[in-house]
């Protein structure tokens, strides 16, 4: 009877929990992007029936992340409130644009702070 955690000879597990843990968060993390543009889409399918189109200047903070919390004005943001975790500008332009590849009916647009203090999105139902 082979004990709990062995493996029969020559079937050792060669991959470490740890690998087999990022393994596994990695594919969490992909799973997650890969919903945030539905969610995204829902929440400005809401915004955009009442005011179409919608922007919102957002906060760029010194690290380069955009707040996750505040627009520029210091109001709430409804769409980086949604997203979890921190997100750069890049990412949020990706992350725009990988939306609007799956629902084109909604048209993103940016204008960025040439210093870096805040992006504003603007977006409408085509």
């Amino acid at each position: 009877m082979m004990e709990r955690g062995s493996y029969p000879e020559g079937t050792k597990n060669e991959t470490e929990p740890s690998s087999s843990l990022d393994s596994l968060k990695e594919k969490i993390e992909i799973e997650r992007k890969n919903q945030i543009p539905s969610e995204i889409a829902e929440i400005l399918m809401n915004i955009l029936q009442k005011r179409n189109p919608y922007s919102e200047k957002l906060k760029i903070q010194k690290n380069g992340n955009i707040d996750s919390t505040k627009r520029f004005d210091g109001s709430l943001s409804l769409i980086t409130s949604a997203l979890l975790g921190e997100i750069t500008v890049e990412e949020f332009m990706k992350l725009a644009m990988t939306t609007q590849e799956k629902f084109p009916e909604l048209k993103f647009s940016f204008n960025q702070d040439p210093e870096g203090q805040w992006i504003e999105y603007s977006v409408a139902i085509d």
